[in-house]
């Protein structure tokens, strides 16, 4: 079926927001930079571009895809076992976005954008930051790493118990029976660090 050419155009304007709402959900990067209708020797096609992103190899539904020449192929198992894909971190948690602290995401999203350029909007959902860290599954749920980084301790402590630090503070550099202080921190990986930071500084002496 031929279209002309005002046709064409408005086919690229239908399609660019059911583009920009679908494929952040299915590939790395989410941004598509435009949709346009060029004029190449006469002949005029759609084209949507999509810049290159950070977060190689890309994956589409939990398959992995690379660059060989001028083609888009499976990445071959051996290759995909070279580059340590299938990490624990990034297997689906089983638990929902309702597990991930929307505090402790924001506050990483403000302070990522504090610090220099970010991928973030100032508005950026909790859903999108996730999404822009990898840190969601197919099915649009935190997987591991997300709740690592970012889970409630009261939705996550049942299934990962291991989440959280020991701390203990000793007289001196040996690791003696008797403890100064201990203290169990079961929690995201952010939280933890701030208590553990808070509890070093409790206890570390200065001469």
């Amino acid at each position: 079926m031929a279209l002309r050419s005002d046709h064409l155009a408005r086919l690229g304007d239908v399609l660019e927001g059911p583009l920009r709402h679908l494929l952040p959900h299915h590939k790395f990067p989410p941004k598509i930079e435009r949709v346009e209708v060029p004029d190449l020797d006469g002949r005029e096609v759609l084209v949507v571009s999509v810049p290159s992103g950070n977060s190689k190899p890309y994956a589409h539904k939990s398959d992995y895809y690379v660059r060989s020449r001028t083609a888009t192929v499976g990445m071959p198992a051996e290759t995909e076992l070279a580059h340590g894909l299938d990490r624990w971190e990034t297997v689906e948690s089983r638990l929902r976005l309702d597990a991930i602290d929307v505090v402790e995401v924001e506050t990483f999203r403000d302070a990522a954008i504090t610090v220099g350029p970010a991928a973030f909007e100032p508005t950026a959902s909790v859903d999108e930051v996730l999404l822009a860290l990898n840190l969601l599954d197919d099915d649009g749920r935190p997987n591991r790493g997300g709740i690592v980084l970012f889970g409630r301790r009261e939705a996550f402590a049942r299934h990962y118990a291991m989440l959280g630090c020991h701390l203990v503070a000793v007289d001196g550099t040996d690791l003696a029976e008797q403890f100064l202080d201990e203290k169990l921190v079961e929690d995201n990986a952010f939280a933890s660090l701030r208590g553990a930071i808070t509890f070093c500084r409790e206890n570390l002496r200065t001469a």
